[in-house]
């Protein structure tokens, strides 16, 4: 396919073709499969985006939950219900000693997910303690005891839940800290975990990209508000190869964060999913406010970030009209030179466009996303 996907603004851009990740590595588990607490989140994620659906996931994850593996939070990073995190503390309750204690900190884990997934990074690990009430901070540890578990058996998880965000509410971030900007290459963050609010939002987001069966883009505007606190707001619905970003959403006391849309492609269009930035995306952060854009396609996710070198280009640009149009022929240029599959040139292309013009990229499952390794060690070796 070569129409465009991406975020509509004037000036009118030509269309070009649409960047789609590379699909993920082939894992051959079922839900059956042994798990080990060993494995890393890398290979969770992979495995994940393998099983056939969210309840065999889900399944998988409480099964990795079981070794106390606290990767799974991270993971996935999505939505638990109280009535889930009931059971899961329902079955800490019977259990004992250590197998207990690891429950135990599972399911804090999972509140962690729940409510506050960002500030997963922050934490360097969980601790339980009997006779603990709530949750307390050992340094960046997390100690539970059997408090959260029985307040949570007995069905208060969402206060248990705000009352752990409260908790974490003051540990850094890597989404935080890409959010508040002045990051430079070298330092940025390796990997970053969405706010709850986004995952969500554009959890419905893709779920309307495919009205009466045709692609129609989806999105709209990350902020955060006085408290400080995520908030998305959703836009009009796009066209099948464009969204408009709905900037003006952006209330009094709010901040405007990043902009999110879907990249839907329906049957007719051949089906694709992991479809990244179009060269107009990237472009974009030119001659926009925002510090990041925010993409995603089927259950892959795509993240871009501006840094202290990309700001100082931009300032140093006479015209940052005649600079958005650079960078967007610069991937339209290696997108139409390259080789391969139409997934595997617009992954080259928006690599090689994000670092030639400093730019950082995470790529993701659901909620959790990291820099390409090769671009992390490129990032380290530019004076």
């Amino acid at each position: 396919m070569g129409d465009a996907r991406g975020v509509s603004e004037p000036p009118a851009a030509t269309p070009e073709p649409t960047p789609a990740h590379e699909a993920p590595v082939s894992v051959a588990l079922g839900p059956d499969a042994p798990v080990s607490a060993r494995e890393g989140p890398d290979i969770h994620a992979r495995a994940l985006g393998r099983l056939a659906s969210d309840g065999v996931r889900r399944e998988y994850v409480r099964r990795l939950g079981a070794h106390g593996n606290r990767h799974v939070a991270r993971v996935l990073a999505r939505r638990v219900s109280a009535d889930a995190l009931k059971k899961i503390a329902t079955g800490a309750k019977s259990k004992k000693g250590d197998h207990h204690a690891l429950q135990s900190m599972h399911l804090a884990w999972e509140l962690v997910n729940s409510y506050c997934p960002e500030k997963g990074f922050a934490l360097s690990g969980s601790r339980y303690s009997a006779g603990q009430k709530g949750g307390a901070l050992d340094g960046t540890t997390l100690v539970v005891g059997d408090d959260i578990v029985d307040r949570v058996a007995a069905g208060d998880a969402d206060a248990v839940g705000k009352e752990l965000k409260a908790l974490l509410a003051k540990l850094p971030d890597p989404f935080g800290t890409l959010a508040k900007g002045g990051v430079g290459e070298a330092t940025a963050p390796e990997i970053v975990a969405i706010p709850l609010s986004l995952d969500v939002a554009m959890d419905t987001a893709w779920s309307k990209s495919f009205p009466k069966g045709k692609s129609q883009e989806q999105g709209g505007v990350l902020v955060t508000d006085k408290q400080g606190d995520y908030v998305f707001h959703p836009g009009k619905a796009g066209t099948s190869g464009a969204f408009t970003p709905n900037r003006g959403s952006v209330k009094k006391n709010e901040k405007l964060v990043s902009i999110a849309h879907t990249h839907p492609y329906d049957k007719s269009e051949g089906g694709f999913t992991d479809v990244s930035f179009s060269g107009q995306d990237i472009a974009l952060m030119a001659i926009s406010p925002e510090k990041m854009s925010f993409v995603r396609s089927g259950d892959h996710d795509f993240l871009i970030a501006r840094t202290t070198e990309f700001d100082a280009l931009v300032k140093k640009a006479k015209n940052k009209d005649k600079l958005f149009k650079e960078i967007r022929k610069h991937w339209t240029d290696l997108f139409k030179g390259g080789t391969g599959s139409l997934p595997e040139r617009a992954r080259a292309a928006t690599r090689s466009t994000c670092l030639n013009y400093h730019l950082l990229l995470y790529e993701g499952d659901k909620g959790e996303l990291r820099q390409p390794q090769e671009m992390i060690t490129a990032h380290k070796k530019k004076p």
